[in-house]
């Protein structure tokens, strides 16, 4: 191979090395921001939701002592709105660390569980499902999100919340409806 093709290539390669390099200090800060986000509860205005579709079928029924996550947001919108409540989403990805971290203390927590069972929980995994991601504006993970059963945000909390944290956007929620 020819001196200056070698030399092309080996520029292109740090070319894209260093791309790569930054595209993991931007999705690090992303992250970190994210998880630095953990301020009280916040209220949201009107939003419309243009796409609730799903990709995933329900996983709906679990044991005892576990929350009873949905995947299934339109299913979970029609659970909500027939048995008169709230509806909890959790908007997370599989390599957030922030929302891994979640899920192994703050819904573990025995208080957690027991007030989840007043509403409708849901997990939306934001790769799987992005157009209801989008839909609601979620810019960082984890996202916490509160709605009405037509859809419509009451109350929600962007970052990591510890169990009081979390108890804390429950009783925001449950207030202002």
């Amino acid at each position: 191979m020819p001196a200056r093709t070698r030399r092309v290539l080996l520029a292109l390669t740090g070319v894209v090395i260093f791309a790569l390099g930054l595209t993991v200090v931007w999705l690090s800060a992303q992250s970190s921001r994210a998880s630095d986000q953990t301020a009280e509860p916040r209220q949201f205005g009107d939003l419309v939701v243009s796409d609730l579709s799903a990709s995933k079928s329900d996983a709906d029924e679990v044991e005892d002592g576990e929350i009873q996550w949905m995947t299934d947001l339109p299913q979970a919108l029609a659970k909500a709105k027939s048995e008169g409540k709230l509806v909890m989403i959790d908007f997370y990805a599989t390599w957030c660390g922030p929302c891994q971290l979640m899920e192994r203390t703050t819904f573990q927590d025995p208080k957690v569980i027991g007030r989840m069972h007043q509403f409708i929980a849901v997990k939306i995994d934001t790769d799987r499902q992005p157009a209801v991601a989008g839909g609601y504006g979620v810019t960082g993970l984890p996202t916490s999100l509160i709605v009405a059963a037509d859809g419509q945000p009451v109350q929600s909390a962007i970052g990591y919340l510890d169990a009081e944290k979390y108890l804390r956007l429950i009783d925001a929620g449950s207030n202002d409806r």
